[in-house]
């Protein structure tokens, strides 16, 4: 098994060094999946967008190699590179720019799946440093889990944005990309960590030493957006259930370090009126009522829902699904967080 994987992403800050994170590892669940992957390389350099300013997979130009090949370790523990410091290699601001790695392991392999919009190619692992990727192919997940740890010179802040699909993006024509995070970050000189995970529940958030809080441990984070509770409530877990988690998970936050939370309200799904509409709208109530002394409340809900039968994702917004937003709705949701966050 082996292809070339491409993802796009837009930075507001440049970069002194940076260095690339990999590992075979569900971030909801925590599983880890052994075997070793074979890397050909990772390249960096700005994405050519199209006529219509949409993304095409490819390179501007001939990208820079930054780091040369490598080999993760067979038990799956996690691979971290060199500093990346050369000065060609590093990141412009406000760029649209793509990251680039090819790899190979057992066809047998199991691979985690993430979120995220990312071009592949399967015709090989030794492309990955082609200025146009061949044969490629759109998708809306990736493979593994890649980041990129960066420093830069400046104060802008860091936001952490904790939730389900509807932080993730899920549905947009570009997830992650696309998603309010992204957004309101990349609009306001702010540097996002999302952390929006597709079907989680609260109750999966309860444990401070789990994988989810642990990850981002040695992260300086300056704010907390915690959006959550539509799939509890969706599954009829009782209004009570969900507000303890929720102040448990702000608890185990505030024993992160972090001082600056706040809670976002959730979004209509469509439902006549009934229990899960009730669950909803109470949550909703309770939430902006700012539990547990948060600092503010952002209204997913009244940035979305139809303004005529306010039960409903507004029709300009709904991807289709009755749940999730396209990408207007999630640029709705993110104009309902302020710019200004850290003070």
């Amino acid at each position: 098994m082996e292809a070339v994987w491409r993802y796009p992403f837009r930075l507001p800050v440049t970069t002194t060094r940076w260095r690339l994170h990999v590992r075979n590892k569900d971030n909801r669940s925590g599983t880890v999946y052994t075997g070793a992957v074979t890397f050909t390389g990772c390249w960096v350099g700005e994405h050519a967008l199209d006529a219509s300013a949409a993304h095409t997979g490819n390179f501007v130009t001939t990208p820079t190699q930054a780091l040369a090949g490598f080999v993760t370790a067979a038990d799956g523990s996690e691979y971290v590179s060199a500093w990346v410091t050369d000065p060609a290699a590093q990141i412009s601001a406000d760029k649209h720019s793509l990251l680039s790695v090819g790899w190979s392991c057992t066809a047998s392999q199991t691979n985690v799946r993430t979120s995220g919009t990312c071009y592949w190619n399967q015709g090989g692992s030794t492309g990955g440093g082609n200025t146009l990727l061949s044969s490629a192919s759109f998708i809306l997940n990736g493979i593994y889990d890649i980041w990129v740890e960066y420093e830069f010179v400046g104060s802008n802040p860091v936001t952490l944005y904790i939730g389900d699909s509807l932080t993730q993006g899920f549905a947009s024509a570009r997830p992650v990309f696309d998603a309010y995070p992204t957004m309101h970050a990349n609009a306001n000189g702010a540097l996002a960590v999302v952390a929006g995970f597709n079907g989680t529940v609260t109750a999966e958030w309860l444990t401070p030493s789990d994988w989810k809080y642990a990850k981002w441990a040695g992260l300086t984070i300056d704010n907390v957006v915690l959006m959550m509770g539509t799939n509890d409530n969706n599954s009829s877990v009782a209004v009570a259930t969900i507000q303890a988690n929720l102040l448990t998970i702000i608890a185990n936050l505030r024993a992160m370090g972090v001082k600056r939370i706040f809670v976002g309200t959730l979004p209509p799904r469509n439902y006549s009126a009934g229990a899960l509409e009730t669950g909803r709208s109470t949550l909703n109530t309770w939430l902006r009522a700012l539990p547990a002394n948060v600092l503010g409340c952002f209204d997913f809900d009244r940035a979305t829902r139809n303004p005529t039968t306010p039960l409903n994702i507004d029709t300009d917004f709904n991807s289709g699904d009755n749940t999730h937003m396209n990408s207007a709705g999630y640029g709705a949701m993110a104009k309902a967080v302020p710019a200004r966050l850290s003070q």
